[in-house]
């Protein structure tokens, strides 16, 4: 199945360094063993599959946002990030000295949390694809 990917992400799947993606998947279309055709400009002129790779593993995903002194100055918000129903917004990962949130960020592509969470700015129910068997 096609993968379409942004420009900047695929520098970062070839070097190994993005090592999953987390999108939508209403249908549960992604399954472990489908061969994964990433590309940019899919349905375009400009459609360029890149490479392939194989779906590995699956895992539910979820940010759940809260807004906090809504319509105050000091308004502000918050994420909790639950992977395969679980908790993990304030959980290290394996041994490190990382939080999983930090981990999942780079991971997926992002230099940084203020750029995966601006990216991932309200609230999303999804999956984290894998083609690696690295699992959170």
């Amino acid at each position: 199945m096609v993968l379409g990917f942004k420009e900047q992400f695929v520098d970062r799947i070839l070097d190994g360094s993005k090592i999953h993606t987390i999108r939508e998947d209403s249908k549960s279309r992604w399954k472990e063993g489908r061969v994964i055709q990433m590309a940019t400009g899919v349905r375009t002129k400009k459609y360029n599959k890149f490479t392939e790779q194989f779906c590995l593993g699956i895992q539910k995903v979820e940010f759940k946002w809260t807004t906090h002194n809504k319509g105050l100055v000091n308004e502000d918000r918050s994420v909790k990030v639950f992977i395969d129903d679980r908790n993990v917004t304030n959980e290290w990962f394996k041994d490190t000295d990382e939080m999983i949130v930090e981990v999942l960020a780079k991971n997926d592509g992002f230099e940084n949390l203020v750029d995966f969470f601006g990216w991932f700015s309200e609230d999303f129910t999804g999956k984290i694809i894998h083609w690696t068997d690295l699992k959170y």
